[in-house]
């Protein structure tokens, strides 16, 4: 990883050379690195507070770089990191079949579209052929109904839209 954001670094401005003696026009490169927490941001007289990663890709990049200058760089999130749950159950397909124009989508590229596993796409399954469960009534509202698939593989349904 150390390696690539070096040669990301050097792909900029550090490798021109604009004069005689060799030296490159200066560029400022902006770098987030797995920190500790925001009491890490790097001062000119503390240490960085750096998850192990973050430490040795900075380490890396130094001795690559014997020149480079570290600064702080005054930045915050857009709020706290939380890590996203995928979308990817009933109320997802019915707001893309809300959104999808009139037409018949297979249950294979539904999975595909919306990143569906096979595990959710079995529980499904079962509430499309079930005209009663909400799904299949959430759906027909929309206009949508479900066709059972033939025999053999890949013959898994479709869902098409009036």
């Amino acid at each position: 990883m150390a390696t690539s954001i070096i040669q990301a670094i050097n792909r900029i401005r550090t490798r021109r050379v604009i004069d005689e003696q060799g030296r490159c026009a200066k560029a400022d490169v902006y770098l987030w690195l797995p920190w500790g927490g925001v009491e890490g941001y790097l001062a000119a007289a503390e240490k960085p507070k750096l998850k192990p990663n973050g430490l040795a890709w900075l380490e890396a990049i130094r001795a690559d770089m014997p020149g480079i200058k570290v600064a702080q760089w005054e930045h915050e999130l857009d709020g706290a990191f939380r890590r996203l749950r995928k979308t990817g159950g009933a109320h997802a397909i019915v707001e893309h079949m809300r959104n999808r124009l009139p037409g018949e989508t297979t249950l294979a590229n539904l999975k595909h579209e919306l990143g569906i596993t096979d595990t959710v796409l079995r529980y499904i399954k079962p509430q499309l052929e079930d005209s009663e469960s909400p799904l299949s009534k959430a759906l027909a509202e929309l206009g949508v109904k479900y066709v059972k698939g033939g025999r053999g593989r890949g013959n898994s349904g479709k869902l098409v839209k009036g």
